[in-house]
């Protein structure tokens, strides 16, 4: 790839491992720019990526990690909020923290990047917001009631924000996938 090609700016959650992982070699690889975001370190060892440990569960770390990118890197082209937890239980044994940790970081997360990516994003009048939602949200399997939940919130935050967005030339889309093996 030529390295006079401008390269596009592109946040990746969940990146430490994955589909997060896949994704992040993969867009490299197309010319992009990749800030990725998990708890743990990455092994990502590529040119073009760039690891940040940020805990999605805490917004004023999400809020200074956006801080900071806008201060650096001025514009983002693409946002994929891939990172999620599951826990498949029955709901009558399903744990308080279990519960806690799958809403906020399957759904507060979700709303808390895209809206900070979208202060970004509305000031070039252009980008791409990509959450990775999944077939439980249609599928509803046994064991998954909160899962499902939160993913299928996803797919109703996705509509809504891409109403929000539209006129500041915004798409916000839901991709829901299946399990696959990474």
């Amino acid at each position: 790839m030529s390295e006079g090609i401008k390269r596009k700016n592109m946040i990746i959650t969940g990146t430490s491992r994955g589909i997060g992982k896949m994704l992040a070699e993969y867009y490299i690889e197309q010319n992009y720019n990749v800030f990725g975001i998990s708890r743990s370190a990455s092994s990502i060892d590529m040119k073009y990526y760039f690891h940040n440990q940020v805990d999605l569960e805490n917004l004023d770390e999400i809020t200074l990690f956006y801080k900071e990118f806008k201060k650096e890197y001025k514009y983002l082209d693409v946002l994929i909020n891939n990172a999620g937890t599951l826990t498949s239980m029955n709901s009558l044994i399903m744990p308080k923290k279990s519960v806690e940790s799958m809403i906020n970081i399957n759904i507060k997360a979700n709303f808390f990047m895209s809206r900070e990516a979208a202060k970004i994003m509305m000031l070039q009048k252009n980008g791409r917001v990509i959450n990775i939602g999944s077939m439980a949200s249609i599928l509803k399997p046994k064991g998954d009631s909160i899962y499902s939940m939160t993913k299928a919130a996803i797919n109703n935050l996705s509509q809504v924000l891409s109403k929000e967005y539209s006129e500041y030339g915004i798409t916000n889309n839901t991709i829901d996938i299946t399990y696959i093996e990474t």
